[in-house]
């Protein structure tokens, strides 16, 4: 047990410092007094001191003193105001990294509802594009905004399209129509001194159109709450994902889509765009680029598509899905540069801490 210094203890009217008791006109020693003097320390008054002398020499000791205790308590009260790590629900505590199956369509009429979940999320601006150390809302048109009819669906399907076909050619990455990646020399890297403007200049790779269409049908896919929903029920969790966001990463001839959601309990927050719990699931999915070229090889389209997830506790501090992303910006630019996607899952290597920095605003293995 911690013992704090005695400070300022009054004892019939008179009050000890020091060592000494001394009263409001009085420097009596204690045991003149009648009480048990404290053992004789280095600081007792000296003797020459007049009374009013020995009291302000006597009140510098108690103000040390109690210095010392506010300094002691303080210490304490850090201690245990200090943020607890919580713990990851059941489902994620035995298994907070993996792997697991989502269903994805694979029949052309099934497309439908893929295509009315993307319009709804491109309408709540929760598609980003991360390439070239950039991170950047998908944009949208007019049409594509307007109500999730048949017209607005397939105009978000169009700027899909062509937002990562733009950030494909940007990069200097072509794709034949066997899928194949036709790379160019790096175009986009800045040079030492940028002031803001873009570098890549002219790129002369294209996309296939076929290729291209495939992508998206595949980037859409994983992007809306189905593939999510799926891996939380596969761990036992809620089928409820709090401020998903998605991120279509472009980078080193791979597109991958990430998502990003508060999954568990308990639930904080009063309004849904703004409710959050402290725990958060990231979903990556495996190289699209791949998958779209084997549908242009003429291989049927995977009923069932294989997805890495990762969960860990989130500080308070983290607001949403967004503030997260930012969190870990270093590690995805890195993963989209050098296609090397292990760390995004490894928890240890990528992991928001509590003194990791998250105050600025706005890639499995």
């Amino acid at each position: 047990m911690l013992k704090l210094p005695r400070v300022g203890r009054s004892v019939r009217g008179q009050t000890e410092r020091g060592g000494l008791l001394v009263g409001a006109d009085s420097d009596t020693p204690a045991s003149a007094a009648g009480y048990p003097s404290t053992p004789a320390r280095t600081t007792t008054t000296p003797a020459s001191l007049t009374p009013a002398a020995a009291k302000r020499f006597s009140d510098k000791i108690a103000n040390a003193g109690r210095y010392v205790f506010v300094a002691a308590l303080s210490g304490l009260r850090s201690k245990d105001e200090a943020p607890k790590r919580m713990e990851l629900p059941r489902g994620l505590r035995e298994a907070p990294t993996g792997q697991s199956g989502v269903v994805v369509p694979a029949a052309d009429g099934a497309w439908d509802e893929v295509f009315r979940d993307f319009a709804r999320v491109l309408q709540g601006r929760q598609v980003f594009v991360i390439g070239r150390q950039r991170l950047y809302p998908v944009p949208a048109t007019e049409t594509s905004q307007d109500g999730v009819h048949a017209e607005a669906r397939l105009s978000a399907f169009e700027d899909l399209k062509r937002a990562v076909e733009e950030e494909l050619v940007a990069q200097g990455c072509g794709l034949s129509p066997q899928g194949r990646r036709e790379r160019e020399r790096s175009l986009w890297r800045r040079p030492t001194f940028d002031f803001g403007h873009d570098h890549h200049g002219a790129s002369r790779a294209t996309v296939d159109a076929n290729v291209l269409r495939e992508l998206a049908l595949q980037v859409a896919s994983h992007v809306g709450v189905g593939p999510g929903v799926q891996v939380a029920l596969s761990r036992g969790l809620p089928p409820t994902l709090w401020q998903p966001s998605f991120t279509v990463c472009v980078g080193d001839g791979q597109v991958r889509v990430l998502t990003f959601a508060f999954v568990g309990e308990p639930v904080i927050g009063d309004r849904p765009d703004r409710k959050r719990t402290p725990f958060c699931l990231r979903i990556a999915t495996e190289d699209l680029v791949e998958v779209a070229a084997a549908v242009a090889q003429g291989k049927p389209r995977a009923a069932e598509a294989q997805v890495s997830f990762a969960a860990e506790p989130v500080p308070d501090r983290v607001l949403s899905t967004l503030e997260y992303i930012v969190a870990i910006e270093d590690e995805l630019f890195t993963a989209i540069e050098n296609g090397q996607w292990s760390k995004i899952v490894n928890l240890e290597q990528a992991a928001v801490s509590d003194g990791a920095s998250a105050d600025h605003t706005p890639q499995s293995a």
